[in-house]
């Protein structure tokens, strides 16, 4: 099991949310958990009443979704079997959602991520609500 990596959701709601997204460190893989933040279908947002940086939008397999930071949780890793992608690529996106729900902003290192990956909606230390999400697509496994 890798951090960023994207599995299918094993639970009984695979309906809304069909994706879990593993966020754990590595260096504790020896535990019998992962924790993980959901991947919901973005139709379920419609009115989304938060800012984008803590809840931000992915493509996953021609389809939006959401990661629905605050319901981060720790799951048993055995639910974790089909891994579909991952979100390497934009780990400082789910980085500066984790840091944004626990300390109320991105962290100093974020923001140097971001200025040097050129990610300007991301430089901003506080997004307007009601702005379209900016798409980021996944890697996939073959």
């Amino acid at each position: 099991m890798a951090r960023f990596s994207i599995y299918k959701n094993t639970d009984d709601h695979t309906k809304t949310t069909p994706y879990v997204l593993d966020v754990q460190t590595d260096l504790l893989s020896d535990l019998n958990t992962r924790v993980v933040i959901p991947l919901r279908n973005s139709d379920r947002y419609q009115h989304l009443n938060t800012t984008q940086d803590l809840m931000p939008r992915f493509s996953i397999q021609g389809k939006d979704f959401i990661l629905d930071t605050p319901k981060m949780a720790a799951i048993p890793s055995k639910h974790l079997t089909k891994e579909i992608g991952n979100l390497r690529d934009q780990q400082h996106v789910v980085i500066a959602a984790i840091d944004r729900l626990f300390h109320g902003y991105y962290g100093s290192s974020e923001l140097a991520a971001c200025q040097e990956h050129e990610y300007p909606q991301l430089q901003q230390k506080h997004l307007e609500l009601g702005e379209p999400h900016p798409k980021r697509h996944v890697h996939a496994i073959d």
